[in-house]
């Protein structure tokens, strides 16, 4: 998994020894579980070294300045959520036992491998998951998919009074969520009362996504995925 790009920081142009004009155009990223570097022929070394530091390690003025000038606070709390709702369990009315150890159906595991072929290849810096069964469930293909562990919280747990607290905690992490009905609802209305923008209700079907765009600490945008084939 590659580095993730959290920002665009712009380019500059400048003109090369040899009397070329080149653009360079510079990102900012967070750093995760990446491949081994290999040395080309445009890069010798990749280093993550403080801020503080940056600029002494940098050979022109103006790559010196860009860096002087970033606002990391704000590029460290942007991201994005996949708010997910587990998928199809079946019917909580004739499930005999414990409903935290209530299963996916097949229907449910089959939208649990949709999500993971859909979501696989963004950048993810954890899955967090409800502690019942059906939404361990379904966050397991694509935990096998990207070599990520399912993280346990209670805070994402059916009728939970603290999952809204959840939001400060996710705010700058690239992160899926699985939870519950009344949970996912909960959450796009606090976000929607701190600015996040929507189009259409609020809804929250079995197996589907709330996408939110997370820059700079806020909650900005979010759209609807009813079906992770669609």
């Amino acid at each position: 998994m590659a580095p993730i790009v959290v920002a665009d920081l712009g380019e500059v142009g400048y003109t090369t020894p040899r009397g070329s004009d080149k653009i360079v155009t510079y990102f900012a990223m967070r750093s995760v579980n990446a491949t081994p570097f290999q040395p080309n022929s445009e890069v010798d070394e990749v280093a993550w070294v403080p801020v503080d530091k940056a600029a002494a390690a940098l050979s022109y003025e103006h790559d010196r300045a860009l860096v002087s000038d970033l606002d990391l606070d704000s590029h460290f709390q942007s991201g994005t959520l996949y708010l997910v709702r587990h998928g199809s369990a079946g019917s909580r009315s004739t499930w005999v036992g414990d409903d935290r150890l209530r299963p996916l159906t097949k229907k449910g595991v089959a939208q649990a491998n949709q999500i993971a072929d859909w979501i696989r290849r963004e950048p993810l810096d954890v899955l967090l998951s409800s502690p019942y069964l059906r939404c361990v469930q379904t966050l397991e293909p694509l935990a096998r998919s990207t070599g990520l562990e399912v993280r346990i919280h209670p805070y994402l747990a059916e009728g939970s009074t603290e999952t809204t607290t959840m939001l400060n905690r996710l705010r700058g992490l690239s992160a899926v969520v699985c939870s519950h009905g009344d949970a996912i609802p909960w959450m796009i209305e606090a976000m929607v009362a701190e600015g996040l923008t929507i189009d259409g209700a609020i809804d929250c079907k079995k197996g589907s996504t709330w996408v939110v765009t997370v820059s700079g600490g806020r909650f900005a945008s979010a759209r609807y995925v009813a079906d992770a084939t669609s």
